[in-house]
């Protein structure tokens, strides 16, 4: 008998940030988090996590009371999932992203409880193989309190943890300045380590344009998410490789970046892009082109984001946030090993991470 969904329990998780702190597009005094636990009737929970960044909470909250909560209430994983495709449809349709990312969350806890229930690794129910896992450290933000030298203290930092590939934030400040940023990170990692610059969509096309041409001696991995509009001005003109792009939702989404090449990664999220069900519709969109999961948030997102990314040899890589991952440090499951930027996965049920609602009161 296949199990079914007693009830959803959303915890929320704040870590204070600091005042000095910030990216291109916003400086967060907080981050926020929705944990969603599905309560299977064989008395595990399956675990996934919302986006929140520009959503609060509020809406969140809302999309599971008023829409999805009462939906999939008494179904098995399967039924749920099948009901939950419309409402996504409907999401897209409507530009809804609090729904969108209530979705995400509540998707990939089912798919999580359901492999819970059978007792076997995500990546197994997935149809994949197990296979380690290479991450990148993301980090490189703005902070009033440090210069240069502090930011080449962070690079030496995430080499030190067993890093061999770091991401940087680009267009909070004025180009100039960028560019001493990539070029000081660039030299105290040396040329072996991959080095990445990430925009939050926060350049326009011509900027995006100008300090690609500046950096172009830098070896960069990526530019992730250039510009908001004009990337198919920028596309032809980039010397860099163009990642992208972590906020989309929908697969149509990410196939009007690859079908007219205006990407060279495939960047999206578990806990905006559709969940797990749709995550697996735009792998196939992806095609040949490699793929990376974008992770800003908790290590039960970076637990999801392990299992999938074992089942799809197409993805390269896992973003590993230096800001915000250890927001359930105080849990099991935050012991990563770190050896050359790969990750060993665990074999433990659904997405290794065992947690109960009640585990997470205050964290």
């Amino acid at each position: 008998m296949a199990s079914t969904i007693q009830n959803i329990h959303l915890t929320l998780l704040v870590q204070p940030l600091p005042p000095t702190l910030r990216n291109a597009a916003r400086r967060p005094l907080k981050k926020e988090m929705l944990i969603v636990f599905a309560e299977m009737s064989f008395g595990h929970f399956g675990i996934g996590e919302c986006w929140t960044a520009g959503i609060g909470l509020e809406a969140l909250i809302k999309a599971f009371n008023h829409h999805l909560i009462p939906l999939i209430k008494g179904a098995t994983p399967a039924e749920a999932k099948a009901r939950l495709k419309d409402v996504l449809a409907e999401a897209i349709a409507k530009d809804d992203k609090a729904l969108a990312a209530a979705i995400s969350g509540l998707d990939c806890a089912l798919w999580d409880g359901e492999a819970k229930a059978l007792g076997i690794p995500l990546y197994e129910l997935l149809g994949g193989k197990k296979r380690d896992i290479y991450t990148y450290a993301s980090g490189g933000l703005y902070d009033d309190n440090k210069g240069l030298s502090e930011l080449a203290d962070d690079m030496r930092h995430y080499v030190s943890l067993g890093f061999d590939a770091v991401k940087i934030k680009v267009a909070g400040v004025p180009i100039e300045e960028d560019v001493a940023r990539v070029k000081t990170a660039r030299e105290t990692l040396g040329s072996n380590i991959r080095l990445m610059i990430d925009a939050n969509a926060a350049y326009s096309s011509e900027e995006a344009l100008e300090i690609s041409k500046r950096l172009l001696d830098e070896k960069i991995f990526w530019f992730e998410e250039p510009c908001a509009k004009g990337l198919a001005k920028l596309r032809p003109k980039c010397p860099m490789p163009i990642c992208g792009y972590e906020r989309e939702v929908g697969r149509q989404k990410f196939a009007n970046l690859v079908e007219p090449d205006l990407v060279d990664f495939v960047q999206f999220d578990l806990s905006m892009c559709g969940g797990i069900t749709e995550a697996i519709e735009i792998m196939k969109v992806a095609q040949d082109r490699p793929v990376s999961l974008h992770g800003s948030s908790s290590v039960a997102l970076f637990q999801t984001n392990l299992q999938f990314a074992s089942a799809f040899p197409q993805i390269e890589s896992v973003e590993f946030h230096m800001v915000h991952q250890w927001s359930l440090a105080n849990i099991d499951g935050h012991g990563f090993t770190i050896d050359q930027g790969v990750i060993q996965i665990t074999d433990g049920p659904g997405n290794a991470l065992h947690l109960m609602p009640a585990d997470l009161k205050g964290t």
